[in-house]
């Protein structure tokens, strides 16, 4: 509902309803991120009691300036500037905007716009891509996650984007540290 992708009253009704009794009916609530368990204090009035925070977590032993750089050129060309998104693609990430960049840069030959992964935007991200006609966006499937760590050696720019909602705001990505 606060993304705005649900607009049909009836079903933003239904939803709250919905989310309010699985709220007070279940035992234990559990938050990923202090903004996430701070949202459900303070806005959703879950007891403190009933909250358990969870925080996603990554282990930094595959990270950092020793990992080689991955060989990407099956999916573009190795002297390609590489400006790279990892991760879902979903509006809560705003990939749009990287799309956005891609059409302003979209002259620039030797720079190249990769989203790694997958998500319930990705045909519609895609979809804007081909639209726009743009030449300089490749998309690779999902990886293993132990492939990413030398994507992202390989990568010019990481990308790390987002839209603020009350949920999310103060929130710290995992991808951030990766």
């Amino acid at each position: 509902v606060a993304m705005g992708i649900l607009t049909n009253e009836t079903a933003i009704r239904l939803s709250r309803t919905l989310e309010h009794a699985t709220l007070v009916d279940s035992d234990a609530v559990v938050a990923v991120t202090p903004a996430i368990a701070d949202y459900l204090i303070n806005v959703k009035h879950v007891p403190r009691r009933k909250l358990d925070m969870w925080p996603n977590s990554i282990g930094a032993s595959g990270y950092g300036p020793s990992i080689a750089r991955a060989d990407m050129s099956e999916w573009f060309p190795g002297g390609d500037f590489a400006v790279m998104y990892t991760g879902t693609l979903s509006q809560t990430h705003a990939p749009h905007t990287v799309v956005e960049a891609a059409q302003v840069l979209r002259n620039e030959t030797a720079i190249r716009f990769v989203f790694v992964g997958h998500g319930p935007d990705l045909q519609r991200i895609e979809q804007m891509v081909r639209t726009a006609g743009l030449s300089n966006v490749t998309f690779i499937p999902p990886q293993p996650k132990a492939r990413i760590p030398g994507m992202l050696q390989r990568a010019d720019v990481c990308l790390n984007t987002g839209m603020l909602y009350p949920m999310v705001e103060g929130d710290f990505p995992a991808k951030t540290v990766e």
